[in-house]
């Protein structure tokens, strides 16, 4: 949304390096396990990515060509021009 609202268009965002290290640990699942083992484990699932998702992230756009047909940088919301 930042991206597209700055002026750059085709918006694509890549995430990297979940620090798995902190994961928490799912319960060993099986036949013969209760049923709440699952439940508990997506429960950890959501909580591990929220938490420990990616700790890196890439924002890769383009802008669109101007009358003369070159790419340019949008105008820096802060500019003076704006």
């Amino acid at each position: 949304f930042l991206c597209e609202r700055a002026g750059f268009r085709d918006v694509e965002l890549r995430f990297h390096a979940p620090a798995e290290a902190y994961h928490l640990p799912l319960l060993p699942e099986g036949a013969g396990e209760p049923e709440w083992v699952a439940t508990v484990n997506e429960a950890f699932r959501r909580l591990n990515e929220s938490l420990y998702g990616p700790q890196e992230y890439a924002a890769i756009a383009t802008t669109a060509p101007t009358a003369t047909g070159d790419a340019t940088a949008p105008a820096s919301p802060r500019s003076p021009d704006r």
